[in-house]
């Protein structure tokens, strides 16, 4: 894949969600701290500041550089979090589907039998989670909505013209 190639589609994680993210970090920091003052429950007020202090920063830099899924005509990347990224040609997934992971609905990916590429990665977490992986969640479009554009997408660009 071309990285100069501009994106012919971007999904971007939802400023919505991430905001709500953001409320209710601070509403459980502020609610350990007050336990800890008050002198109640000092270990889960504790627990509740340290944990969910962890979802400030972490949801602000969500809403500064937010996780996309960029589709092509060759094929997906998915900018994560930190900046990485993932490529993948249409040619190399066999196909996408949902699947639910607690209450999360996600889009999982097989990919095909000549992708040899993070066998050892795709390895581990199949035998964790029991899916090789995953597209990001908390997008703009629901799950199911991202696994029918991606499989539309796979079928278009990967059926001979």
């Amino acid at each position: 894949m071309n990285d100069l190639m501009a994106p012919q589609k971007v999904i971007k994680s939802s400023m919505r969600k991430t905001l709500y993210l953001l409320f209710v970090s601070a509403v459980f920091v502020a609610v350990g701290i007050w336990m800890i003052v008050a002198g109640e429950n000092i270990t889960i007020g504790w627990l509740c500041v340290v944990f969910f202090g962890l979802g400030i920063p972490l949801s602000i830099w969500m809403l500064i550089s937010p996780v996309q899924v960029m589709l092509t005509e060759e094929g997906f990347v998915v900018k994560s979090l930190w900046g990485r990224n993932f490529k993948c040609a249409w040619k190399d997934v066999d196909h996408f589907y949902i699947y639910k992971q607690s209450a999360a609905s996600l889009v999982g990916i097989v990919f095909s039998s000549t992708y040899h590429k993070q066998e050892i990665g795709r390895s581990i977490a199949k035998s964790v989670s029991g899916h090789e992986a995953a597209l990001p969640n908390g997008l703009t479009v629901s799950s199911e909505k991202l696994c029918e554009l991606m499989e539309d997408w796979r079928q278009r660009y990967t059926t001979p013209q």
